[in-house]
């Protein structure tokens, strides 16, 4: 399988098409709510949304705490919710200074379906 990595403002994704992507991650969002943010409409029908980041992070809490009431009125179901996963460390992992996240049992994850 052929992965290409692309980093961008989630609140500012004009430059790709609706639909595009098979797999959007959001590491500790800062600024923006991933759930009013242009990652949706970028996102795939099947796709998957991942977040991760700490209950003292308003922004991923956010998400962490979305009900599937709200959820499915976005067309996201829960996949996965609870501690990191092997992929906030191959792509994440890092404070948004570049330093490390030295309290990596501190950190949670979501991972969402986009069902329309």
């Amino acid at each position: 399988m052929n992965s290409t990595v692309k980093f961008g403002d989630a609140n500012n994704l004009s430059q790709y098409s609706n639909g595009q992507f098979d797999h959007i991650i959001s590491n500790s969002p800062y600024k923006y709510n991933p759930l009013e943010s242009d990652m949706l409409r970028v996102l795939k029908p099947d796709g998957k949304m991942t977040v991760t980041g700490n209950m003292n992070n308003k922004y991923f809490k956010s998400v962490y705490n979305a009900t599937p009431q709200q959820l499915e009125a976005l067309w996201l179901k829960i996949e996965y919710k609870g501690g990191i996963q092997d992929i906030f460390l191959k792509y994440g992992g890092t404070q948004s200074n570049g330093s490390p996240i030295n309290n990596l049992s501190s950190m949670s994850q979501i991972t969402l379906v986009k069902t329309k």
